[in-house]
């Protein structure tokens, strides 16, 4: 499990995003580190502390979005931190089906909790 030990606190600037392991890692992984490297689980641990916004597959054809700042990622969820409602959310991480990376720690801007279904308040359509 990782956790977003910076939060608060930038040591490091910009999201990471490029695989950078060794190709002997990736065609024989030593460790579960080794495994992780390259995948979605392993994006959304090195850009911890971040505001993103990810998008759902609930059921065939329901797509819902929720926003928040990337608290923790484990091996079959996410959590995020909704700042403006202080509340966290945790996120089932099979159901992902897109992630929107923002290069903020804090909420931008115009952006707050996004709930989907259209209808509920509070919520944008997709």
């Amino acid at each position: 499990m990782f956790y977003d030990t910076s939060y608060g606190g930038n040591t490091t600037q910009g999201l990471h995003m490029g695989p950078d392991e060794p190709m002997n890692q990736v065609l024989d992984p030593q460790s579960n580190a080794d495994v992780t490297r390259g995948s979605m689980l392993q994006d959304l641990a090195d850009n911890l502390g971040y505001y993103v916004e990810i998008d759902f597959l609930i059921g065939t054809q329901n797509i819902v979005t929720r926003g928040g700042i990337l608290y923790a990622v484990g091996n079959n969820y996410v959590t995020l931190y909704q700042d403006l409602e202080d509340r966290y959310v945790v996120c089932d991480l099979y159901s992902i089906k897109f992630v929107t990376f923002y290069n903020t720690r804090s909420t931008p801007r115009g952006r707050g909790t996004i709930n989907a279904p259209a209808g509920n308040a509070g919520s944008r359509s997709m």
